[in-house]
């Protein structure tokens, strides 16, 4: 399934709020992993764009930030999202210079290393803007329209603070059934905690979720887990439960197996991007072993082709490894040419252990060999053994007598 955006929608809906209800009474729409567009099945959260979403109402955005020298980076773990922390922030600044009666929440979860340096490059981004509200005090509507309202959580301890209840609804989900059930136990205490007048944070409540990594659930992609809850929790939305998180169906219409896909996550990190500062003496060097590694494969072809005339047929000759150490050879120098033309350090590791272990094996594999040709040619000459062999070979062995 595929979310396309309604011809008509009310893009401007917090103008109906009254100036004096504090934030934290209204049931505010949000997304899991804000940006998470791309990765496969297993790390897609959204298939909408951050203006699409924001088009659509969504006024809570979940980002994680890696900090990389004096660079923030929109990640999901360790995929990279093809964004820039800044750019994300322009694009909120930009949407709200245009709809004034809006206000939009930012949550930033530091990721990966370097967590401490994230707050420190935001704050000196910032700096003094008005356009952001970075106080702990839990505003109401009229102080924050068309402002950037940050929300602090963990490491990250700019603007107000965030509530996450014991039942906010657990990311891991091995039955969509309890689920449900965390969510509504967590939209009846945020209900509960919205009455109260001495109130000092923003509720939070997750109706996204992933069964990836469980025993019990580990087909439930976020995907199929939005495809349930969504629909079950658009009845709660119009009641005050704070803020409700929620996972967007992504587009599966990848013509690549699930499976694939998600073998294929990996390739959105940083570490396995192309870097063309790695071309140069190494990858030559690759690209020479993956010749070589070519040769020896055809080489073994070849001898086992040989072999195979003969009629050699010792215990170990058996296998045929010429053949499959032929194609074993044959696939690693290809990773190696690859490694060389699309140079990306996990890409080259890769490699680089393939010709270490290739190396290894054909030590071995010479060894085995030579040692059982050396038989072969011993049990010739057996001539208690002459049932074994074929019409040639017992001629061989009376010529051996």
């Amino acid at each position: 399934m595929t979310l396309s955006l309604p011809e008509s929608y009310n893009i401007g809906w917090m103008q109906t709020l009254d100036d004096h209800q504090f934030i934290s009474d209204i049931t505010i729409p949000g997304t899991h992993d804000t940006m998470a567009l791309y990765g496969g099945p297993a790390a897609e959260c959204q298939a909408w764009s951050l203006e699409d979403q924001l088009k659509a109402g969504i006024r809570y955005l979940d980002l994680r930030v890696f900090a990389s020298e004096k660079k923030l980076y929109v990640m999901h773990g360790v995929i990279y999202e093809h964004s820039s922390f800044p750019k994300v922030l322009n694009t909120i600044k930009t949407f709200l210079s245009e709809f004034r009666s809006e206000t939009v929440l930012v949550r930033v979860k530091p990721d990966l290393f370097d967590k401490s340096n994230v707050q420190v490059l935001i704050q000196n981004m910032i700096e003094n803007d008005s356009d952001f509200w970075v106080q702990s005090l839990i505003p109401t509507m009229g102080d924050v329209r068309g402002k950037i309202v940050f929300v602090q959580k963990d490491r990250f301890k700019m603007g107000v603070p965030l509530l996450e209840t014991d039942t906010k609804g657990d990311y891991e989900v091995t039955h969509v059934e309890d689920k449900e059930n965390d969510i509504r136990e967590n939209l009846r205490k945020a209900n509960e905690y919205c009455g109260d007048d001495l109130q000092s944070s923003v509720v939070l409540t997750y109706s996204s979720g992933t069964g990836i990594g469980t025993l019990g659930g580990m087909f439930l992609t976020p995907n199929r887990i939005a495809k349930d809850i969504n629909p079950w929790l658009y009845g709660y939305l119009a009641e005050g439960d704070g803020v409700t998180v929620i996972t967007f169906t992504p587009n599966p219409e990848s013509k690549w197996p699930l499976m694939c896909q998600i073998l294929g996550n990996l390739c959105y990190s940083p570490v396995c991007s192309v870097a063309q500062k790695l071309k140069g003496k190494l990858t030559e060097t690759q690209t020479a072993l993956g010749i070589v590694q070519m040769i020896v494969g055809f080489i073994c072809i070849m001898v086992g082709a040989i072999l195979e005339g003969n009629n050699i047929f010792n215990d170990l000759m058996e296998t045929k490894p010429p053949f499959w150490l032929g194609g074993v050879f044959l696939a690693i120098g290809i990773v190696c040419i690859l490694a060389a033309k699309f140079p990306s350090p996990c890409l080259l590791v890769l490699a680089v252990s393939l010709n270490m272990a290739s190396a290894g094996l054909a030590i071995t594999a010479v060894a085995l060999c030579s040692v059982d040709l050396a038989r072969g040619s011993n049990q010739n000459c057996d001539y208690y053994d002459l049932s074994r062999y074929e019409d040639n070979q017992k001629q061989l062995t009376e010529i051996c007598l």
